[in-house]
């Protein structure tokens, strides 16, 4: 590990709860060194497409690479540290600073009962809207880090080691059925109402009474989405309370065989 890892490993495991704010504000700081290194990769294409190549940007998007490199290592450490963090490492498309993120923003406050505080929290609650002039009801980088985990499970879904992309392809499959068989007209003839619809192909999917292919996707990434984040919840609720969550259903599940 470099000097750089080391040292924010350092600050990272020295204290439990500092370590959870220096994470998230790693992961902050994380998202802002690679919003530069890409700049300064763009730089460099575009003068090298132009005749003119500059070794500048090129050797500052290397170093940001590096620190880019310094921090995903320091954050993979304090990951391991967690039982949760352990888990989310285990599945197949889930790196370390996504890993670090959702542990460092989640864990932040008490963990609820609920995984739908969370959800809310993320903004995977469709229904909620965001208002201007209004402060948002939640974490616009947790918000960021759930589309990524979505793009994730896309990008794996044909990989048999990657259960939560299959439960994406496998959800997609299902909300494309119900949208042929023309389950979703009220919902499309409600966001007629609702929204201001100008794109002519993107009305003609409502008015049929069907919601477009774009809709679709998003419902379908959301619940991949929504369904990791509830299995973190179970386990990050043990491992703070050494209990199991409430059910969320008001009716218990049914008792399997043999218990």
């Amino acid at each position: 590990m470099d000097p750089i890892a080391q040292a924010l490993v350092d600050d990272l495991t020295e204290d439990a709860e500092l370590g959870r704010e220096h994470a998230y504000q790693l992961v902050r700081f994380y998202l802002h060194v690679q919003k530069l290194r890409v700049a300064a990769n763009n730089r460099a294409k575009a003068l090298e497409r132009s005749g003119r190549p500059n070794r500048t940007p090129v050797a500052v998007a290397e170093r940001l690479f590096l620190l880019e490199r310094s921090i995903s290592q320091a954050l993979g450490a304090w990951v391991r540290s967690h039982p949760a963090g352990q888990w989310m490492l285990r599945q197949h498309g889930v790196g370390p600073v996504l890993a670090a993120a959702l542990l460092a923003i989640l864990l932040r406050g008490p963990i609820p009962e609920r995984v739908s505080s969370w959800w809310a929290y993320a903004g995977l609650a469709p229904d909620r809207v965001h208002e201007r002039g209004r402060p948002r009801t939640w974490n616009a980088t947790l918000k960021v880090f759930c589309y990524r985990l979505a793009d994730s499970f896309v990008r794996f879904h044909d990989d048999p080691k990657c259960y939560y992309g299959q439960v994406y392809a496998q959800r997609k499959a299902l909300e494309q059925e119900r949208n042929e068989r023309g389950e979703y007209q009220s919902l499309a003839k409600k966001t007629l109402e609702t929204r201001d619809i100008r794109d002519p192909e993107t009305r003609d999917w409502y008015e049929k009474g069907m919601l477009p292919p774009g809709r679709i996707e998003l419902r379908a990434r959301r619940y991949g989405v929504k369904l990791f984040l509830a299995h973190l919840h179970h386990i990050c609720y043990e491992a703070a309370y050494g209990k199991l969550p409430p059910h969320p259903y008001p009716i218990p599940p049914p008792l399997l065989e043999g218990q």
